[in-house]
């Protein structure tokens, strides 16, 4: 499956409502590949929780070798 396909499965699993009308909570803050400078890092780890508390899920797709 091509990973803009996984990734949009993703997004709109997150954004579905919830079973039962419930609303769902947290943040999907989501960032490419190459470098991440402090800017991007900081509102990322805040919106987790901050420093010590934050509990982040890192989804890795890509790799070095080519399909």
């Amino acid at each position: 499956m091509p990973s803009h396909v996984v990734i949009l499965v993703a997004v709109l699993l997150a954004v579905a409502p919830a079973p039962g009308g419930e609303v769902p909570r947290g943040h999907l803050y989501i960032i490419g590949g190459g470098d991440r400078p402090p800017e991007l890092m900081r509102p990322y780890i805040e919106l987790a929780g901050g420093v010590g508390k934050a509990r982040i899920c890192v989804l890795p797709m890509a790799s070095a070798t080519p399909e």
